[in-house]
């Protein structure tokens, strides 16, 4: 789990994780109020995959959060953007993730920003699902969507999604 974050002054004022697909660990939580239901030791007996063993190189990010107080100041858009950048710099092929595809979701799933918003850091729009259909909330439209990074991300593309 990597995660790019914001602050003011010694608070935490932003967050955006992101996670390695296949990267040898087993399926944790990425998102703040995910609840964390991997047994411990399972987490403590993994071994991680080294980088350079990494196939695809996929990082997968869904939420992004700011304290209320300072959103729509473009701090999100400037997470985003420099998780964009630093991916592209140290050999990451894609990243992709999923959003809902209208921005008003009320306070309980605040965290998960719209389809436009990742268009807006650059992200690519793909196709329609619906991110988890036993969730009353989740139960919506939502978008897959993805950035990538020169000919290696092209192959992983055709490969399939999430």
């Amino acid at each position: 789990l990597a995660a790019v974050t914001a602050w003011q002054g010694r608070s935490l004022v932003g967050f955006l994780p992101a996670i390695p697909l296949a990267c040898g660990l087993p399926q944790l939580p990425h998102c703040v109020s995910a609840p964390i239901e991997t047994p411990a030791e399972e987490i403590m007996g993994a071994v991680p995959t080294p980088f350079a063993e990494l196939k695809p190189k996929v990082l997968r990010v869904q939420c992004l959060s700011v304290t209320r107080r300072l959103q729509r100041k473009g701090i999100g858009l400037a997470m985003a953007r420099y998780l964009v950048d630093w991916a592209r710099q140290t050999g990451w092929e894609r990243i992709q993730g999923w959003a809902f595809a209208e921005a008003d979701t009320g306070d309980a799933y605040r965290w998960l920003p719209s389809i436009q918003f990742w268009e807006k850091a650059g992200f690519q729009r793909g196709g329609s699902c619906v991110f988890d259909p036993t969730d009353p909330i989740t139960n919506q439209s939502g978008f897959i969507f993805s950035v990538d990074f020169g000919a290696a991300g092209a192959d992983v593309r055709q490969r399939g999604g999430l």
